[in-house]
């Protein structure tokens, strides 16, 4: 099965419709901006990421995701910037992302604030079919080479407290499901997706702390997708949690708090959908995260909020 071009070809067209943006278990921690923009710096820190994910591991051509962060904070934390480089090599595609990130954020309350965030940037298509394997040797010269870019921009709210959030993006409002994009008569186009997430962060019993967590996925042309997950932290130190993306795999995600600046996670998912029956084996995630930051933090995570009293 490794060697089947219909099966990269499948996980091609994946790439281009399903997976145009990026795949993370563990996506807070790569950081929640990556689909909302309005979610800058929300725990009111500068950082730095970089994450690594290989899906479908004994398969050739499968999906590896490399993705890099940063978060700066702007006008005391009312406002920030943010960048977003990430690349996917899926099959016979390399795509590469970069986007700017803006939010500003106004007080609806003491304890509530709500964020307004807008992305933008380019994306790079490049598609090789040299290493196709097919009945006929014999190249295709219309469908050997694509290489596309496409503008991308894109809008997020986000809502939160110093425990609770709530967001809402589409990080591809600016879309091209309606007119192609050619080149080498090959058609590349984005299409509009719409995410939600919410979350709550449980308060100290015994030295633990809880958050339960759910991120929504929606396209049209494809099935609802949910990851339902729970995650909890021990003395603010280390972390084991469970999540479940519907019709797709089950995960387990564990953290660790190296010292004040550095942190480390690891997930892996176990596939549960008919994929399974292929044997292609799971993914693993691992991601980096290195806080400018001083302070000790109560609750090592991105949704454990500073008191908004501060407006």
């Amino acid at each position: 099965m490794k060697n089947i071009a219909i099966l990269l070809l499948s996980l091609t067209s994946f790439a281009l419709v399903s997976q145009q943006d990026v795949q993370f278990t563990r996506y807070t921690f790569v950081s929640n901006m990556l689909y909302n923009p309005a979610s800058i710096a929300s725990d009111y820190k500068h950082k730095a990421s970089i994450a690594y994910r290989n899906q479908w591991r004994k398969a050739q051509g499968s999906p590896t995701t490399l993705a890099i962060g940063y978060e700066h904070l702007l006008s005391e934390g009312k406002a920030g910037l943010g960048l977003n480089v990430y690349h996917d090599r899926l099959g016979f595609d390399q795509i590469t992302h970069v986007q700017t990130n803006y939010r500003y954020s106004l007080p609806i309350s003491t304890q509530w604030q709500v964020s307004l965030g807008l992305k933008a940037g380019i994306t790079q298509i490049n598609t090789n079919f040299d290493n196709a394997v097919t009945p006929d040797p014999t190249p295709d010269p219309i469908h050997q080479y694509s290489n596309v870019l496409l503008p991308k921009a894109g809008v997020g709210i986000f809502i939160n407290s110093d425990r609770a959030f709530l967001g809402v993006s589409m990080p591809s409002a600016l879309a091209y499901t309606q007119q192609k994009v050619n080149i080498n008569d090959r058609n590349g186009l984005l299409s509009r997706h719409l995410y939600a997430s919410t979350g709550y962060v449980f308060g100290d019993i015994e030295g633990m702390q809880y958050k339960p967590f759910v991120f929504l996925k929606y396209h049209k042309a494809a099935p609802l997708e949910l990851d339902l997950g729970l995650q909890a932290w021990y003395k603010n130190r280390f972390s084991v949690g469970l999540s479940y993306r519907t019709g797709d795999a089950l995960s387990g995600i564990v953290e660790a708090n190296l010292n004040k600046s550095f942190t480390v996670a690891y997930a892996y998912d176990y596939t549960v959908s008919g994929l399974r029956n292929f044997d292609l084996g799971g993914a693993h995630e691992i991601v980096l995260v290195y806080t400018f930051e001083s302070a000790p933090i109560k609750i090592p995570s991105i949704h454990k909020f500073a008191n908004l009293s501060k407006f």
